[in-house]
């Protein structure tokens, strides 16, 4: 039993330590570690820069001038327009009412979880960790880890605004939603937030049987990898028809994350706090 402690907190302690590079990464610019390999820029056809630039920045202050209001979110959007932002298919479970808008978690915030071990596969400690840090390193959002909950409130419904995101397994009696050949349902509901709608809580039901199934096949990827998708259905983003990315609505063999899912997740965190 210490052992399992020891190695709970050891993962939370290089969790925090990565938290703690990617600040200083924030304040400082790109941390070179010794001995890593240099890190890769990645690059984009877009074009001729300078008159896109001097295209962009024009009607920018259009926009300003015709809208003071308008955010950094919104002319940002307008200059992607412009330049013909190709990063993926991706779309959003909600926007705000007559926007484009997506609506997410404040990204100035850690999402704090909470995971309920009954009916979960033996390993589900490691899963569990390895989900939260791809997620965190892809999209930047910060998670807290809120510890071992008995709450299985996975309806959204129900949920209470500022009640932790629970992670939980479950059987298709207790949550119908997993009938058939859903192994996975995850979402966020949302509350007002300085006159806009913000996410303030949500769940992630996992079928149990299924993912006990998968732990015997040693099928590690796929349990992760459904875990992850069904996170980034909490934190805004919707199914896609594009194969490439791993919110297309099924599991066919992806590896992580694609370009459209970083692409879109990237837009979550640069709502406004």
């Amino acid at each position: 039993m210490g052992e399992y402690f020891d190695r709970r907190a050891d993962r939370r302690w290089q969790r925090q330590m990565r938290k703690r590079l990617k600040h200083l990464e924030r304040e400082y610019g790109p941390i070179e570690m010794y001995g890593a390999p240099p890190r890769r820029r990645r690059w984009r056809e877009t074009g001729p820069v300078l008159p896109g630039l001097a295209i962009a920045l024009g009607l920018t202050a259009v926009v300003m001038v015709m809208n003071p209001g308008a955010t950094g979110y919104r002319v940002r959007d307008l200059i992607d327009t412009i330049n013909g932002r190709d990063d993926g298919a991706y779309t959003f479970l909600a926007t705000e009412r007559g926007s484009s808008m997506p609506v997410g978690w404040s990204p100035c915030e850690p999402i704090t979880y909470v995971v309920n071990p009954e009916g979960a596969p033996a390993d589900h400690e490691d899963l569990v960790a390895d989900a939260i840090e791809l997620l965190e390193e892809e999209s930047e959002f910060e998670f807290d880890d809120g510890g071992e909950t008995d709450d299985r409130t996975f309806t959204l419904g129900a949920r209470e605004p500022g009640d932790p995101v629970l992670i939980g397994w479950a059987t298709p009696d207790e949550v119908p939603a997993l009938r058939g050949d859903t192994i996975g349902v995850g979402g966020s509901s949302t509350a007002p937030r300085q006159g806009r709608p913000r996410f303030v809580t949500g769940s992630v039901a996992l079928d149990g049987p299924a993912y006990r199934t998968m732990a015997r096949q040693g099928d590690g990827d796929q349990q992760r990898l459904v875990l992850v998708h069904e996170l980034v259905h909490v934190l805004g983003l919707d199914h896609v028809d594009d194969r490439d990315q791993l919110m297309y609505p099924q599991y066919i063999g992806q590896d992580g994350l694609g370009e459209g899912d970083r692409a879109g997740l990237a837009e979550l965190h640069e709502l406004p706090c």
